[in-house]
């Protein structure tokens, strides 16, 4: 008798390439800063790198744990490309007079590596989520489309003519413009500069149509969802919209309103939880962990975010209105604020929930109301007849079932 074995890949088993990515993502990360510190090219970009360099070890995980969904190898790469490109920029930095060959060609590289990391995320995730396929055959060449404009512009700027070594400052007249430039050590004469030429504009617009139609297929994929698909598509736009109610806080609440300067260490923090949100989303919606309750924390943030909107207003109204209109002081004026927030928030939490509830939990709210009903009304139902009639409505209402039958035991 012949014994053959088989061998079979255990669904706890990682991928390798898992590990590959997650090693590869470090080391770059690391050749990043360190080409940025030799160059004098490090600001205040840690943010980016640390975020961008997250979103690949969140991708290489998950091409560990789930390597059948191409969004876990599209975040993977998105973290690869987007480091690899820090490095290309970080060798030349903007100013420099007398640059060697080497940082000439890597800029050139990563003009490409740069477009790269915009469609990939910008347009190839959007075409995928969260399926790892696109749509229906039809929208594959928005991703042809958008592909092919990319490739064209990263080959037109590796070969272009000159490279630019200095642009116009932010505000002044030559905003924008290339104040000096080099001969590009592997380019082609008469090539004009991706940045500036008439060739680059086109494959530039072709490149942000492709992205919106992919934003479109996302939006079309969300109409025609359900279950699963539906929660996972969810999911991401409760962290798009966390992550830019983030930066939004930073940068406009913060920065432009009320004219706070952010100390660096919270200007960090808002600038990662916002660029994290949605490689977090993704995770958890493929891993599928906890989606049965997206409508509910949904319901949940909106609600706690209207709340403290109206409450806000309402403590800054009195705190400031008070002073002025009344002459109170403003010790007192504070103290009534404070005293009326807390008094109105939990009252007005509970409105603001139940109406929230009507729109993103309507099920889990229709729910609870027929439960509430079928309370009240046996409450104080004596009569089994009367009882089971109220019974087989209420589940009649909310099941369908084909059939019901009650049995009531003698007394």
């Amino acid at each position: 008798m012949m014994w053959e074995m088989t061998m079979v890949r255990s669904p706890r088993s990682i991928h390798p390439a898992g590990i590959w990515f997650a090693v590869g993502m470090l080391v770059l990360f690391v050749i990043e800063r360190t080409v940025a510190n030799a160059t004098g090219a490090v600001e205040d970009d840690w943010d980016i790198a640390i975020g961008i360099s997250l979103t690949g070890i969140l991708g290489a995980y998950l091409v560990a744990k789930r390597p059948e969904n191409r969004i876990s190898w599209l975040l993977a790469w998105i973290g690869i490309i987007g480091v690899a490109g820090g490095i290309a920029d970080s060798a030349l930095p903007d100013g420099t007079v007398n640059p060697s060959d080497a940082q000439l060609i890597l800029n050139a590289v990563g003009l490409g590596l740069f477009f790269g990391t915009f469609w990939l995320f910008l347009g190839v995730y959007p075409l995928l989520f969260p399926t790892g396929r696109t749509l229906t055959p039809r929208w594959r060449i928005v991703g042809w489309v958008g592909s092919v404009s990319w490739l064209f512009f990263a080959v037109g700027g590796l070969l272009q003519g000159e490279i630019c070594l200095q642009f116009g400052l932010e505000g002044t007249p030559d905003d924008g413009t290339c104040l000096m430039a080099t001969a590009n050590p592997i380019g082609i004469e008469g090539v004009e500069m991706a940045e500036f030429s008439s060739w680059g504009s086109v494959l530039l617009v072709l490149l942000l149509v492709s992205i919106a139609a992919a934003f479109v297929s996302m939006v079309v994929r969300y109409r025609r969802s359900g279950g699963l698909e539906r929660r996972q598509m969810k999911l991401l736009l409760l962290a798009f919209g966390f992550g830019l109610a983030t930066l939004l806080i930073k940068d406009v609440l913060l920065d432009q309103i009320l004219g706070i300067t952010t100390p660096q260490p919270v200007s960090f923090a808002f600038n990662l939880v916002g660029w994290m949100m949605i490689p977090i989303a993704t995770a958890i919606a493929i891993l599928r962990h906890g989606l049965y309750e997206i409508d509910r924390v949904i319901s949940r943030t909106v609600s706690y975010l209207l709340i403290v909107i109206v409450v806000g207003a309402l403590f800054t109204t009195i705190v400031v209105g008070l002073p002025n209109v009344a002459g109170l002081d403003s010790n007192l004026a504070v103290a009534g604020a404070t005293l009326m927030a807390f008094f109105v928030f939990s009252p007005l939490l509970k409105r603001i929930q139940r109406r929230v509830d009507r729109v993103f939990n309507r099920q889990p709210y229709n729910a609870h109301q027929v439960l509430e009903d079928f309370g009240s009304l046996v409450r104080d139902e004596v009569d089994p007849e009367r009882l089971a009639e109220t019974w087989i409505s209420t589940v009649s209402d909310t099941l369908e079932p084909s059939s019901i039958g009650v049995w009531i035991k003698d007394g």
